[in-house]
């Protein structure tokens, strides 16, 4: 005997309980959708125009302005955005980015679409931040990803209105609505935290380390003030390069330097990058890491991680003298260490590949206040890092929370 699904979610509210299952619907009957605005490159201009919306101007599921294209033309009212309504990727050469949304806010009021986009809009009885929430289920979102071809990266406009969804009455649609607002509230805000807190670190180090052609910086604790200047001495003075490399395969744990930090080769990519790890090099904590390939772009790190490891040779590693490691992990973390690094670099094979002129980077002067100041601004520093992380951290577990919440408050029965 076949068992009929059920399209009633694990998690109601109390007083919705009995209400019995939610009604199985068409995505087209219970919104409408309004396809984007096309436009020649001869009308698009500069910024006295109208924006358009495009798909590379949403970032993590909220609108962003960075990426701007404006157009002088007549927009047709199927183009113009409506705050509340949701906006949808729905073609893009990057499957990844097929069914992304962001619901359209007052900053956003009255600009157009383009035509790889399409906007959904709540038709009476439904409430539109449910439509939102329920545009982000696992059981529309499904839908989407079965749909998608080999080679077009679509959603047609017969795939969207054909979509089956799950819809209570509309009094349950708005409590939910309600809660799943308060927790996106709760995430933008420790987002806003999150964001403040590495701005004002950010400005700090500004202050704590000397601006270019300066002997001191613009900030000092009071128990240096009294200390004179920073010494200026050759990068190459403070580090050694240590040429020590594996013997046999797999002698150790394979690590990864980015511009972000050390990691494990694991937590980057799904498999080891090359045939062999004979001849790598062996990293130990408080090494200095410079790449060799992408020193320009910042890619410099202080293992301050891993007690031990190997690393490609595309890096070069150095043992830290006369430095307190956490303090040149800071500076290295510097804008400015950027052009520093830059600085001692020479156009390559092409354009976007420089290459390291080694002896002049280990020329170039670097200014070291006393081991004891170093090791009081590193601490101030990592103490923020701390606290960055820790928020980092709880970003992280209410997105996982909101997405745990999700499942259980959205039927996730399959619909074919």
């Amino acid at each position: 005997m076949t068992t009929k699904p059920s399209y009633t979610p694990a998690l109601r509210f109390p007083d919705f309980r009995n209400d019995g299952e939610w009604e199985v619907k068409r995505l087209g009957e219970i919104a409408e959708s309004f396809t984007g605005l096309t436009y020649s490159p001869e009308q698009v201009v500069e910024k006295e125009g109208t924006l358009v919306l495009r798909s590379s101007n949403i970032k993590n599921g909220v609108l962003s302005f960075e990426d701007n294209v404006y157009v002088q033309m007549e927009i047709p009212e199927r183009a113009i955005t409506h705050i509340g309504d949701l906006l949808i990727c729905v073609r893009n050469g990057s499957k990844n980015l097929i069914g992304k949304s962001a619901v359209i806010t007052k900053e956003a009021e009255n600009m157009a679409f383009g035509a790889f986009m399409t906007v959904l809009s709540a038709k009476e009885g439904v409430d539109q931040i449910f439509l939102n929430y329920l545009w982000q289920s696992d059981l529309v979102q499904n839908q989407i990803l079965r749909n998608l071809g080999s080679t077009i990266n679509q959603i047609t406009n017969k795939d969207l209105s054909g979509y089956k969804v799950c819809v209570p009455p509309f009094s349950e649609q708005r409590r939910i609505a309600q809660a799943l607002t308060a927790l996106d509230e709760l995430i933008a805000a420790t987002n806003e935290k999150l964001e403040q807190m590495k701005a004002y670190k950010k400005g700090l180090m500004q202050k704590l380390f000397p601006a270019k052609g300066k002997k001191l910086p613009e900030l000092r604790f009071k128990e240096f003030k009294k200390d004179g200047g920073w010494e200026e001495v050759p990068f190459g003075s403070i580090i050694k390069e240590c040429k020590d490399v594996s013997k046999v395969e797999n002698e150790d744990v394979l690590l990864s330097s980015a511009i972000e930090g050390v990691f494990l080769n694991s937590e980057i990519f799904t498999h080891q990058r090359g045939s062999s790890n004979i001849g790598y090099r062996k990293l130990r904590k408080n090494m200095l890491i410079l790449s060799a390939q992408n020193l320009h772009l910042g890619n410099a790190n202080v293992n301050l991680r891993f007690e031990h490891g190997l690393i490609s040779p595309a890096y070069k590693i150095y043992e830290i003298n006369n430095c307190f490691p956490e303090f040149l992990y800071h500076w290295i973390k510097k804008d400015s260490t950027k052009e520093f690094f830059f600085d001692a670099t020479i156009e390559g094979a092409s354009v976007c590949r420089r290459n390291v002129m080694w002896n002049k980077l280990y020329e170039q002067k670097i200014s070291n206040p006393s081991f004891l100041e170093q090791r009081k601004i590193a601490s101030c520093l990592s103490t923020m890092d701390d606290q960055i992380n820790a928020y980092t951290e709880k970003v992280g577990l209410l997105g996982q929370y909101k997405k745990g919440l999700m499942q259980r408050m959205f039927p996730q029965n399959q619909m074919n």
